[in-house]
């Protein structure tokens, strides 16, 4: 009877154990980097907003220290290209350039009697060496003083508007110290950020047109004149600059916030292949071939295998495999695993 009794005390507790062991707690669905096959219709007649600036810009600074005594621009003052911005005191510059050729005559003169001297054995040829270059110091020490004289004076380099003004007349001016900023108004840029899954079309831009929030109705035609070669570490998307001519009529200023149009035209040829990040492929080792996760509506991931073509700075050229619209991977693909389900996060589309 005891012996029974014991046997269904242990039979309880076992139960009682069981009930009480936790659940095991489900994986954590995590977030994954997608972008989507073929977005060209995202970049098409997309609108890519941008900041305008100066093609041509520039901080001009004394390369001497001097006391100002003339600047004829204030802010909004328009220039051509070799007007006067700033000008130094000259009187001490040109008192050195006085002192400079005195003393390059003075030398030029012994040098010459040296040569008679030389001649007749009045002097060593080392005394007649350092007479020539005593001629060679001072003439560098009278160009050094030109310079000086020179650079006590700015010159517009380009024809422009000055932006901004940093010293007033009469005022102690170090070497280097900025005077003035001039913004040049005859070719003005835009900078646009693009996704890095959309550089791989930039070949296929037909068009570009810029509008501007300040200048509505009026578009300027845009061409790219420099692509980022690396994308920033927060949005990922890659700097493009455009540059456009001014109009006469309706100028645009720099710091003005408008919209890049884009038009985009794909051959044939090129319209079922696509280019991925390579952070995107990763390989089966046992039959040696390139496979993508592709993302599907219910959020689970399932590989697929692809055919690679062409790699480039741009990406790795997919020539089979892919569709248009496919959501793949592009982060983490070694850690991934068959059916995971994930939280897609489309990053600088």
């Amino acid at each position: 009877m005891k012996t029974a009794i014991f046997a269904v005390g242990l039979s309880m507790l076992a139960v009682l154990s069981a009930c009480s062991r936790p659940e095991p707690l489900p994986e954590p669905i995590r977030n994954l980097r997608v972008m989507e096959v073929g977005e060209v219709a995202s970049l098409q007649g997309g609108q890519v907003p941008g900041r305008a600036r100066s093609a041509d810009e520039v901080d001009l600074a004394f390369d001497v220290s001097g006391t100002l005594i003339e600047r004829p621009v204030n802010v909004g003052t328009t220039v051509k290209q070799g007007d006067l911005i700033a000008r130094l005191d000259p009187r001490d510059f040109q008192a050195n350039v006085r002192a400079a050729e005195a003393d390059a005559r003075n030398a030029e003169r012994n040098f010459k009697r040296g040569q008679e001297l030389l001649a007749d054995k009045f002097i060593s040829e080392m005394e007649y060496d350092r007479l020539e270059a005593r001629v060679d110091v001072t003439q560098s020490a009278l160009q050094v003083a030109q310079k000086a004289l020179s650079d006590s004076e700015i010159y517009a380099p380009f024809s422009g508007i000055i932006a901004n003004t940093f010293v007033e007349n009469f005022q102690s001016v170090p070497a280097k110290k900025v005077i003035a900023r001039l913004l040049g108004v005859d070719v003005i840029e835009m900078v646009i950020n693009v996704s890095e899954h959309h550089i791989a079309n930039l070949r296929y831009i037909s068009e570009i047109e810029v509008e501007y929030d300040a200048l509505p109705g009026t578009r300027f035609d845009a061409t790219i004149v420099e692509v980022g070669t690396e994308a920033s570490t927060t949005t990922r998307t890659f700097p493009i600059t455009l540059s456009m001519k001014q109009n006469p009529e309706r100028p645009v200023l720099a710091g003005m916030a408008g919209i890049a149009y884009i038009s985009i035209e794909m051959p044939d040829t090129d319209k079922t292949s696509y280019v991925i990040p390579p952070s995107a492929l990763f390989g089966d080792a046992q039959s040696n071939e390139s496979m993508v996760w592709i993302v599907g509506s219910d959020n689970q991931v399932s590989s697929r295998k692809v055919k690679v073509g062409r790699i480039s700075r741009s990406g790795i050229e997919i020539l089979d495999g892919l569709q248009a619209g496919d959501m793949i991977a592009t982060a983490g693909a070694h850690v991934l695993a068959e059916g995971q389900q994930v939280n897609p996060v489309k990053v600088g589309g």
